[in-house]
């Protein structure tokens, strides 16, 4: 379903190339991630995780076996499907063909073969957590976020 939406969606060019698929997974789905959500005891802060020495309202779970062997079984399960939902190879596929005007004019120069390196996290930004406009890391290729709060006052701002 996440594959046949992300091509059927039409990508926008401002301010940067993306799409915003509203609804994207089912409402059982929706329901079970907010269920086996980790808690405080699983999501540390970002600072701790050595990735930035800023925002410590911003708390993650990397998909990492030090994290996971703090989730019960029926968490752990659930957070392989979400992987295995969200980042497989189909939606990788799906990804790379939205934005291939856009990357491969980043690649095209490159000669040898490329490896691209899939990364989760599971983050969950605190009140006070906040960040300004800006442009990513050069290395990240495509990013792809999913919105998950049940308040819709909590919703992004596109």
């Amino acid at each position: 379903m996440l594959r046949i939406r992300l091509v059927e969606t039409p990508a926008l060019p401002d301010p940067f190339d993306h799409c915003v698929i509203n609804d994207v997974f089912p409402v059982d789905f929706f329901n079970a991630a907010h269920q086996n959500w980790p808690g405080d005891g699983v999501v540390v802060s970002i600072e701790g995780v050595g990735r930035t020495d800023a925002y410590s309202e911003r708390h993650v779970m990397l998909y990492e076996d030090r994290f996971f062997e703090k989730l019960s079984p029926s968490m752990q399960n659930f957070r392989m499907f979400v992987s295995k939902a969200t980042t497989g190879g189909t939606i990788v596929q799906a990804c790379l063909g939205k934005f291939e005007k856009i990357l491969k004019p980043r690649i095209s120069h490159i000669k040898e073969k490329i490896s691209l390196k899939l990364e989760l996290l599971v983050v969950s930004d605190r009140t006070d957590y906040a960040i300004g406009p800006h442009t990513d890391l050069p290395s990240r290729f495509v990013s792809l976020l999913f919105y998950l709060s049940p308040d819709q006052n909590n919703a992004p701002m596109v």
